[in-house]
């Protein structure tokens, strides 16, 4: 008879960040863990201080907690080790940085009483930590019951450390400990292909971790060469060798568990990089060629957890087939696989971005996504005038290969595609319908769509809001096309009760609002209609950076336009705001809603859509139709590295973007952002104007920039990057020599960085500068010390000296056009000691820029003239768009 009803067997590796949560996870359940429970702790050669955790809490329990050591081999063997000790009568595998609910055990008991038959019991996965939420393979938890693999094939088992199982079931097997990856599933499935059953409760749940330093043994796995061959032959194969010994045939919920599971290795991002050479692509190759051969169709067609994508990249490698159907006579174009559809190209939709009126042209841009090939498509606009006078403007064809529309590979095959395209049509006196056409032509044959419209969620017109109005033209989607018409009251007025009543008969969130919106702004827009508008605004809570500036200079001037700041009204800004002009406008106002409405230009240092767009979080497409605002962009600092990722052309679509040197400015129109000569200006930044070099103040500003991969204060405490700043803070050597020389240290945290202050061990002799303006600082430091952060332009700009002084963690931006060690303002230095010989070097020479860097200075920026706010604000005036 078994001593304990549970024994509890946890690997560790290196997890004394978390081994001490996971063990009070097991003490501390109700079920009570001295009567009950038996933990086997097992050290898989840790060099950390783990082992030290366990022996702690074997000190403690000794007659229940046992504590195994061994050379570094994995973690099956060390799972392995702890099988040889099992005293309970189920058994678990509790994953060291995982950790149960207080009453696991206990509801897992009461289970296992009621169902004596059953020899595997599992309970649901709820992530924490990086990632939160259910596992996707929760549905099976639905209900408490019983299920037969014979009969419900599609509810796979994989994950070890949520079930418990049998100690006379489990002692016949071991995991394999050639898995790197996989040994889990391995090890359950071979029991399953012999038991063919196991129960699931919902009454409790198991705490998943995943860490946000993507540390752990299956996130590094997935890096790693063994996860692809290795696991498919070690793994897959040994279960459909095993399946076919035992049954004569592969078991079906042993083809859909590994269907699901190659979903990983197909869709890695990894597979064009892991591989030596030839040899080890082709093994790969053969291997997944011959285990899809085991895999019914029917099995990958209907599978629940497998996107549409893997499902037909998996029948197109198993059928070995593709090809292109066309009927040009029903203008249909299927792609396929012997029989299985793949894409039907005529079903696709296209997607509008930004449908907009500028210099006297219709500008349209939008998207299609397909399997097709990409050369093989083409767009046509088709202007069509009520005449019946039709001329055709081919799209041109644009690429972002840095977003999330590049075209998307599984293992290395390309498989689906962005079709971007823009077309610009001229605007003329007369009215006239533009409709859409996607030509196919492959091997001769072609097929001439027309395809269905819609519009992305930041587009300026959508299914409620599908008219706006500019430049004495209305511009309406109406039965999926475009029509441009002349400008009337009535007509205006027709299509406004159209769209209300489309709005009163939806279930759309806030249509009443917006309703009320649409009201205001048709009474509101009769005040402003002779009337230019500008909006100006930095982030919504800070008011200190190149928009603060420009509305500085832009008041002053006599132009007849509206000009109006947008910060928030329960901040200081606001009113020293108020000390510049009385048109400050509290952010998310009624009057700050109703002027982005009537605005001609939003003009702003920052690009996110929450803090540009009043009526972003209201459900916006109801209201999109009723501005045409023109974003400017002044850009937060210099783009010091390739950001087109995130300030592409399709989402933001700015009328102006400003540059201050124009090597910033060919970096960017040659880049993969789709901006035009004519947006991108270097006309330096407004901010600049403020600049002085005023050494009057003894001085040292730190400045480190943020790393993104920080999430929480558990993995920012544990970074490189925090062991990097705070070294710094308590650095005696360098507080002695500023304290020597009467010189003060500020540190001005990056905006991300604020959360995280209370973390660190700041002496009281560094001031954390966390309301002090840029620009005071700037202008009244001495010495700049920062990493990577942009902020070194504007110190550059003055003049003063630049220290560049980085940890040894890796940096979340790729290097583009500006090379620190040719094109850098300052020294590069790794270690306290060079930093230290570095400052005090500035200090006996007064603070003076070495020539060299002020030589990189002048010959990297375009102006120092100090009338970057003139240049800019002329352009505004004489660019209406």
């Amino acid at each position: 008879m078994s001593k304990f009803k549970f024994t509890i067997i946890t690997a560790f590796y290196n997890t004394g960040d978390y081994l001490k949560e996971s063990i009070e996870s097991v003490i501390g359940q109700d079920i009570g863990f001295e009567d009950n429970v038996q933990l086997i702790l097992v050290d898989d050669g840790s060099v950390d201080n783990s082992i030290e955790i366990a022996l702690s809490y074997q000190k403690i329990y000794p007659n229940n907690i046992l504590v195994l050591s061994k050379e570094n081999g994995g973690v099956a063997t060390a799972r392995n080790l702890g099988l040889k000790h099992i005293e309970g009568e189920f058994v678990n595998f509790l994953d060291s940085d995982d950790k149960f609910s207080k009453d696991s055990l206990s509801v897992i008991d009461r289970f296992l009483k009621e169902n004596e038959d059953i020899d595997i019991v599992a309970m649901p996965l709820i992530y924490f930590d990086k990632k939160t939420g259910e596992h996707h393979l929760n549905y099976k938890f639905e209900t408490e019951r019983i299920i037969d693999l014979t009969k419900d094939y599609d509810y796979p088992h994989a994950h070890i450390s949520s079930s418990f199982i049998r100690y006379d079931v489990l002692k016949n097997y071991k995991f394999n400990e050639n898995l790197v990856n996989g040994s889990d599933l391995l090890f359950m499935n071979e029991i399953l292909i012999d038991v063919k059953k196991y129960g699931v409760t919902n009454k409790t749940h198991y705490n998943y971790r995943k860490r946000f330093d993507e540390s752990s043994i299956m996130d590094n796995a997935k890096k790693s060469k063994r996860f692809f061959t290795e696991k498919m032959k070690l793994c897959y194969k040994h279960l459909f060798d095993l399946s076919i010994e035992k049954y004569g045939h592969v078991l079906d919920f042993i083809q859909y568990i590994v269907a699901l599971d190659l979903n990983g290795i197909i869709t890695s991002k990894v597979y064009e990089e892991i591989f030596d050479n030839q040899k080890e692509i082709d093994e790969f190759w053969d291997c997944l060629m011959d285990l899809l051969s085991y895999i019914d169709e029917d099995i990958i067609r209907t599978h629940r957890y497998l996107n549409f994508n893997t499902k037909s990249f998996c029948i197109y490698l198993k059928n070995d087939d593709f090809y292109v159907e066309i009927n040009p006579r029903r203008n249909k174009v299927f792609l396929k696989s012997k029989e299985f559809v793949i894409n039907r190209l005529h079903n696709h939709k296209i997607y509008f971005d930004f449908v907009e009126i500028k210099d006297n042209q219709l500008h349209l841009a939008g998207c299609l996504i397909s399997k097709s090939i990409n050369d093989s498509i083409s767009f046509n606009a088709i202007k069509k005038t009520p005449d019946g006078n039709e001329t055709v403007y081919k799209c041109r064809r644009v690429d972002y290969p840095t977003t999330n529309r590049k075209t998307w590979k599984l293992l290395g095959i390309k498989w689906k595609f962005y079709y971007n395209f823009e077309v610009s049509i001229p605007i003329t006196d007369e009215n006239y319908k533009i409709s859409f056409n996607l030509h196919f032509e492959e091997n001769g044959d072609y097929a001439n769509l027309k395809p269905e419209i819609d519009f992305k969620e930041y587009c300026n017109i959508s299914e409620f809001s599908n008219y706006f109005v500019k430049d004495g033209k209305i511009v309406l989607f109406k039965d999926n096309a475009f029509h441009v018409v002349n400008y009337t009251h009535f007509f205006r007025f027709k299509q406004a009760l159209k769209s209300v009543s489309k709005i009163l008969s939806s279930d759309e969130e806030n249509k009443y609002y917006s309703i009320y919106i649409r009201i205001l702004h048709m009474f509101h827009s009769l005040f402003f209609r002779n009337k230019r508008v500008w909006l100006f605004s930095d982030r919504p809570t800070v008011a200190d950076d190149n928009a603060k500036y420009l509305f500085e200079y832009s008041v002053k001037q006599d132009d007849n336009i509206e000009k109006y700041y947008i910060v928030d009204n329960q901040t200081d800004y606001f009113n020293q705001m108020r000390e510049i002009d009385k048109n400050i406008v509290a952010w998310g106002s009624l009057k700050h809603k109703l002027l982005y409405l009537v605005a001609e230009k939003i003009i702003t240092s920052h690009v996110n859509h929450e803090w540009i767009n009043p009526f972003k979080e209201e459900n916006q497409k109801l209201f999109l139709g009723l501005t045409t605002v023109k974003k400017c962009f002044l850009q937060h600092g210099i783009t010091l590295h390739d950001a087109s990722a995130w300030i592409k052309t399709f989402y933001h679509n700015f009328f102006l973007f400003v540059t201050a040197s124009d090597l910033e400015r060919d970096s960017i129109i040659n880049g993969d952002y789709n901006y035009s000569e004519d947006v991108v200006q270097t006309l330096g930044f407004p901010r600049y104007d403020n600049l002085t070099n005023n050494k009057g103040k003894k001085q040292i500003l730190f400045m480190p920039t943020w790393r993104k991969y920080l999430k929480d204060d558990e993995s920012f405490k544990s970074s490189e990057y925090f062991e990097f700043i705070n070294n710094f803070f308590n650095n005696e050597k360098i507080l002695k020599l500023a304290r020597d020389n009467g010189y003060k240290i500020i540190f001005k945290p990056h905006f991300d960085l604020i959360p995280f202050i209370d973390l660190f061990d700041i002496p009281s002799e560094i001031t954390v500068g966390l309301n002090e303006s840029y620009q005071d600082l700037f202008n009244e430091s001495s010495i700049l010390i920062t990493d990577y952060s942009s902020v070194f332009f504007d110190f550059a700009y003055l003049k003063k000296p630049i220290i560049y002084y980085r940890g040894e963690d890796e940096f979340h931006y790729e290097e583009s056009y500006f090379n620190f060690e040719t094109m850098g303002f300052g020294e590069i230095v790794y270690s306290e000691e060079v930093l230290f010989d570095k400052i005090n070097s500035y200090i006996e020479n007064d603070c003076e820029m070495e020539d060299e860097y002020k030589n990189r200075v002048n010959k990297f920026f375009k102006f120092n003239d100090q009338n970057n706010s003139k240049r800019v604000y002329e352009w505004l005036l004489n660019h209406k768009g």
